[in-house]
């Protein structure tokens, strides 16, 4: 789910040519949407009904910006607030949408492929997510 750190990590072992190998892999999520985390303990009850919706919000948004229905970053995030804003307790820290390989942030037109990478907070637990961008 941290697919931030993986790009780091994949910069910094070609970078330093370390002999190692880094096989990412998909976000394991639970069958709700929500991705998998030791911190989900941390929800109560409501929270962690209502988590998932950080899921669905990106998957929605991701469709969207894919389809070309947005194509401005402006628009994207702000739609991304809006869905954000209807689940109780919940706050953005961040959300980003960024070149894939080079975590660089889109700014203006959304240029494909791209990934949206997002933390909210659901009361007092911060909860990040990530979501690919393919292109239509």
């Amino acid at each position: 789910k941290d697919y931030q750190q993986l790009k780091i990590i994949q910069k910094m072992v070609k970078d330093l040519n370390f002999p190692v190998e880094i096989v990412p892999c998909k976000t394991v999520r639970e069958p709700d949407g929500l991705a998998m985390s030791s911190r989900n303990l941390y929800l109560n009850d409501v929270e962690r009904r209502n988590a998932n919706k950080i899921y669905l919000a990106l998957k929605e948004i991701s469709e969207l910006i894919s389809s070309k229905k947005i194509k401005n970053v402006v628009l994207a995030k702000e739609f991304f607030r809006k869905k954000i804003e209807e689940i109780p307790g919940a706050r953005i820290d961040y959300i980003e949408i960024c070149e894939p390989e080079t975590l660089d942030i889109l700014r203006g037109n959304i240029i494909l492929p791209a990934r949206i990478l997002t933390a909210v907070w659901i009361g007092n637990t911060r909860l990040i997510d990530n979501i690919e961008v393919k292109t239509g």
